[in-house]
């Protein structure tokens, strides 16, 4: 017996005879106590119940026998109730976490595939794994095998010298080119936690790595990129913190051109690539505190203006 059957079930002997189980040999002695449902579930493993046979012709006619009740326990088994087949390595090994068994594993329409304590998997699908002890207990554990696969990015929306610098990423399962397969990545950015989010907002300027990862093991890639940004105010002091003004990241961009105005439009300055930025003068007299205008030219021919606060 096992564990999922650990009940009897005895039939009565129809018409010479007439059968009666109890819990004690006393009771079928005595006639005392009889159990009448139709099965029992042992208390004690192992435990005796008797049966009382008593002829329907003469009663002073009878016989008691014991029967033993031993219940054995079912393989333990223990897996994980999905696996994922990379499409990189095209197969997944599962193993079987059992002892002293015998394996068989099985696709879902009951074909045995192996018998080994692990089987490799080359196609997606249900599948079960039915595990026998030594007392021929047998116990099943159903799976699912799915296709995941590393990401490939093909493109990066980027929104920068804004307020709230985004970064928006679009990948595909690099393998089939299926966008659906971004269901199983996650994002990063530098060295930050990964995200289920594609989009990332307030993206600092300069050079970021990006990192697009498969959540189920099946690789990452990484990609850099440039995000423009700018101080939103500076404060020439000479206290040594932002005593100058300048693009984040303009060392790492060729062939910008930056022209600082005031609120009239007059040109005050003109900052390139590896200056080291404005510090707050015209003619070399300091300007007052009040909001400044900048027009970026890169050297693709775009465009890009925006302000920012000097503040003495």
């Amino acid at each position: 017996m096992t564990d999922a059957d650990s009940s009897i079930l005895v039939n009565m002997t129809p018409g010479i005879a007439t059968l009666k189980r109890y819990l004690t040999y006393n009771d079928a002695l005595n006639q005392t106590n009889e159990y009448t449902a139709a099965a029992y579930t042992n208390i004690t493993n192992p435990q005796n119940i008797y049966v009382r046979v008593t002829s329907n012709v003469n009663p002073d006619c009878y016989s008691i026998a014991s029967m033993q009740l031993v219940v054995y326990s079912l393989p333990e088994v223990v897996m994980d109730s999905t696996y994922f087949l990379c499409l990189d390595t095209g197969s997944v090994e599962v193993s079987a976490n059992a002892v002293s068994a015998t394996y068989g594993w099985f696709d879902e329409n009951d074909i045995i595939l192996g018998n080994a304590s692990s089987y490799t998997f080359t196609n997606a699908g249900n599948y079960y794994l039915q595990v026998s002890n030594a007392n021929g207990c047998l116990k099943r554990a159903y799976f699912t095998v799915e296709i995941s696969e590393s990401p490939e990015i093909t493109a990066i929306a980027v929104v920068d010298l804004s307020i709230d610098n985004t970064l928006t990423v679009t990948a595909v399962g690099a393998i089939s080119g299926d966008p659906l397969a971004a269901n199983h990545f996650e994002y990063a950015l530098d060295n930050g936690p990964y995200q289920s989010s594609n989009v990332f907002h307030n993206v600092h300027g300069g050079w970021r790595l990006l990192r697009v990862r498969d959540i189920n093991g099946c690789g990452e890639v990484t990609q850099r990129i440039m995000v423009l940004d700018y101080p939103k105010f500076f404060t020439p002091n000479n206290d040594g913190y932002n005593d100058t003004w300048h693009l984040f990241g303009h060392e790492h961009v060729d062939g910008i051109t930056v022209y600082i105005y005031d609120r009239f439009g007059k040109l005050l300055k003109i900052i390139y690539q590896y200056d080291l930025g404005w510090d707050g003068q015209y003619n070399g007299n300091p300007l007052p505190a009040t909001d400044y205008w900048f027009k970026l030219k890169l050297r693709d021919g775009r465009t890009f203006r925006n302000h920012f606060s000097l503040i003495r």
